[in-house]
């Protein structure tokens, strides 16, 4: 099993950015080494309802000190600002990896190696245009080894026919 971490998440967005700005719509990002189920209508209806520049989504987790947190208001979902691998406890929601954005985020990419979690989402929330949606049920990043045992669980659980 290898894994390949890439730092400059915005790049591919930046690339695309003829495409993305063909039309005035919101557009997903996903990154690829997570397995959920895509809640991609409640995350519409959430980003259309609070009308500012993006959504992620944010997903609970046992042990937060391992990631960067996402702190936000519980209420709005507006996002403040984002902790990497807290000492002290300011919350257990994660970013989930999935976003939708309009295209307004598009401009604010500059196109060189840019990472749109440690450089233009905190941006974003400092201009109060980011807001988080929780994810519901299991978020099972695949970088992240201890997802294999429970990947066997529900693999044991499917019965063929």
């Amino acid at each position: 099993l290898y894994f390949l971490a890439i730092h400059f998440s915005a790049g591919p967005i930046a690339l695309a950015r003829e495409w993305l700005l063909s039309d005035d719509s919101p557009f997903f990002v996903l990154n690829s080494d997570i397995i959920c189920e895509f809640p991609f209508r409640d995350l519409i209806k959430f980003h259309l309802s609070h009308g500012k520049e993006g959504s992620i989504l944010v997903t609970q987790v046992e042990e937060p000190s391992k990631y960067g947190v996402v702190v936000y208001d519980q209420e709005t979902g507006r996002v403040h600002r984002f902790v990497e691998k807290p000492i002290e406890f300011v919350g257990n929601r994660i970013n989930a990896g999935i976003y939708l954005l309009n295209c307004s985020v598009v401009d604010k990419i500059p196109l060189r190696p840019t990472s749109i979690e440690k450089e233009i989402f905190p941006q974003m929330a400092k201009a109060q245009e980011l807001y988080c949606f929780t994810l519901p049920g299991n978020n099972i990043p695949l970088a992240d080894f201890d997802w294999i045992p429970l990947l066997l669980v529900a693999f044991n659980a499917i019965s063929v026919v």
